[in-house]
């Protein structure tokens, strides 16, 4: 609850009818891939930062922003609630399958829908040679 005085006079107050929560919200930073990388369609290892003390049941929402030839962006979900990491840092083994997209692409990363970052660049997903 929050509750008010006036300093002049001290007789109009008022206190919040219910209790509320203070909701945690984590800056969350891609670390990589961030921009210039080629991948193969190999495992690779999505990573990011984030600050602040989420809870440890605190989770992210991890997406691929695929750069359509044509113009437009098609999004596909890597992995939904994934752990959100340890000590500041957050790590996902991507498995990249022979069905995911080739080309230029972001990844998206937010934490209950409530903070997010992307890619700065763009990254290419190439066949593997």
């Amino acid at each position: 609850k929050i509750g008010i005085q006036s300093e002049s006079q001290p007789t109009i107050s008022d206190v919040s009818d219910r209790y509320f929560k203070i909701k945690y919200f984590p800056k969350i930073t891609v670390t990589s891939p961030n921009g210039g990388e080629s991948w193969e369609k190999v495992p690779h290892l999505i990573t990011w930062d984030y600050s602040g003390n989420p809870p440890t049941t605190a989770t992210v929402y991890i997406q691929l922003l695929h750069y359509r030839n044509g113009g437009g962006i098609i999004d596909y979900d890597i992995s939904t609630k994934y752990p959100i990491g340890n000590n500041g840092k957050g790590t996902y083994l991507w498995d990249i399958s022979q069905n995911d997209p080739i080309g230029k692409s972001k990844i998206l990363i937010s934490s209950n829908d409530a903070y997010s970052d992307m890619s700065d660049g763009s990254f290419f997903i190439t066949t593997i040679t």
